[in-house]
C-alpha cells in the first residue's frame, strides 16, 4: 500500500490549554502541484521581532508593539512563514516559482478545540459591502451555502475567544468561512470573476467565474 501523504498543518495552545488542534494547510497550484503536502524542509531560519509601530491615523494607541518570534521553513522554491506574537498568530506562503502562477485552491483549516460558538456576519452571495448584522450562530451552521464574513470572532467554552482574519490581501481572493468536517471551520475562496454586470454605481455581479481563485506574480507572498 502507498502511505498517505499528510499536509503540513499548525496547532495553538494558551496557556496550555488547546484551541486549534492540528488544522491542516496548503496550496494547490494550475496542473495539479499542492504546496504543502508532502515535502521535505530543506532548512529553517528564525528570528525575534521586539518593536514598534506608530499609525498614520491612530484609533486606540499612538503606539503599537510589533513583537512576535518568526520561523520560516523553506521547501524548495516557496517558504512557509509563521509568526507567534503574544496575542496570536499568523501564517502565509512566500513564492519563488518564476514570473506568474495560477492558484486553484487554497486550504485553509481552524480545527477549533472543544465546544465554541462563532459572532459573525453572515453571506450567502459571495457579493457583500461588508456591512451586516453579527449574529451569534453555531459553527456547524455555517453550510448549505451560509458563510462567515471575516473578521469572526469564535467563542471556546470556557477559555479564550479567537479572532479570525487576513492582511496584505491584494490581488488575491478573500476568505470566506465555512464549517470543517472533523469541527471548526475552513476556509472558503470565490472562483476569479472573469465577467461581470453593474446593476447601479455599487453593486456589480460576478455573470461568469474561472476555475482558479488567482493569477498572480510566481515571486511574492500571499496573503497573511
Amino acid at each position: 500500500p502507498v502511505p498517505a501523504v499528510r499536509p503540513h498543518a499548525h496547532n495553538v495552545s494558551h496557556r496550555g490549554r488547546p484551541v486549534l488542534d492540528a488544522s491542516p494547510i496548503s496550496l494547490t497550484l494550475q496542473g495539479g502541484r499542492t504546496l504543502g503536502t508532502g515535502e521535505r524542509v530543506r532548512s529553517e531560519a528564525r528570528r525575534e521581532v521586539r518593536d514598534s509601530v506608530r499609525p498614520v491615523a491612530p484609533v486606540k494607541s499612538a503606539v503599537v508593539a510589533d513583537r512576535f518570534n518568526e520561523l520560516r521553513l523553506r521547501l524548495g522554491d516557496h517558504e512557509l512563514e509563521l509568526r507567534a506574537y503574544d496575542e496570536g498568530i499568523a501564517y502565509r506562503w512566500v513564492l519563488a516559482l518564476g514570473d506568474s502562477v495560477t492558484v486553484r485552491a487554497e486550504q485553509a483549516s481552524f480545527a477549533v478545540a472543544g465546544q465554541a460558538e462563532a459572532l459573525v456576519g453572515i453571506d450567502t452571495t459571495f457579493m457583500t459591502h461588508y456591512e451586516p448584522v453579527y449574529h451569534r450562530v453555531r459553527l456547524d451552521t455555517l453550510s448549505h451555502g451560509r458563510r462567515a464574513l471575516l473578521p469572526a470572532l469564535i467563542s471556546l467554552q470556557g477559555g479564550p475567544k479567537i479572532a479570525i482574519t487576513e492582511s496584505q490581501l491584494e490581488d488575491y481572493a478573500g476568505m470566506y468561512l465555512v464549517s470543517r468536517d472533523g469541527g471548526g471551520v475552513a476556509g472558503e475562496f470565490p472562483r476569479a470573476a472573469l465577467r461581470d454586470s453593474a446593476r447601479n454605481d455599487r453593486d456589480v455581479v460576478v455573470t461568469q467565474r474561472a476555475d482558479w481563485l488567482a493569477r498572480t506574480s510566481g515571486r511574492r507572498a500571499l496573503p497573511w
